[in-house]
């Protein structure tokens, strides 16, 4: 199966099921359980994944995606669900054990255990990184400085040299 024909399938699906959640209340004309919506968006999820699965890709990031985007729709209909007064703070702790375990899904899988040895790698290499000492950046800094006053008066001088030039000699205007 081609990748990317499997990627934009489920994206498709993802965006169906998220049009389903939101949109079948007005579609059945009627007061549509939560429950029903929930089943709707998560098939949709399952379908997503196994999509990717077949795909070849692996299935534990596409699970830490959709525990995101179950975090996010979380947050935002709490108040439909609960009721409007929900407690901001409960709303942003779900959103945020959402992403922890996102990430800690994530994490696991083989991208996210390559990221981590990258990171790792890359903290090795910061350790071995041999850092200037306070004078050596303060005299590189006024070298830096020096410099680009330097160039800024030359290219004033420049530009006051092609000014002179076009305006005096070229169009004979005088100030």
């Amino acid at each position: 199966m081609n990748k990317q024909l499997a990627l934009i399938g489920a994206i498709i699906l993802l965006v169906a099921g998220l049009f389903g959640y939101y949109e079948l209340p007005s579609y059945m004309e009627q007061d549509v359980s939560v429950l029903l919506r929930v089943a709707v968006l998560l098939a949709a999820m399952a379908a997503a994944i196994g999509l990717v699965a077949i795909a070849g890709f692996d299935v534990l990031l596409a699970v830490g995606i959709a525990i995101l985007t179950l975090g996010i729709v979380g947050y935002y209909e709490m108040p439909k669900l609960m009721g409007s007064e929900v407690s901001t703070l409960l709303r942003i702790g779900y959103l945020l054990v959402a992403m922890l375990l996102a990430l800690g899904v994530s994490a696991i899988s083989q991208p996210g255990a390559a990221l981590i040895e990258f990171s790792k790698g890359s903290r090795t290499e910061l350790r071995k990184m041999v850092w200037p000492t306070r004078q050596e950046t303060t005299q590189t800094t006024m070298i830096v400085l020096v410099l680009v006053v330097i160039v800024a008066i030359f290219l004033w001088l420049i530009d006051m040299a092609v000014f002179k030039i076009i305006y005096d000699w070229l169009l004979g205007v005088n100030n």
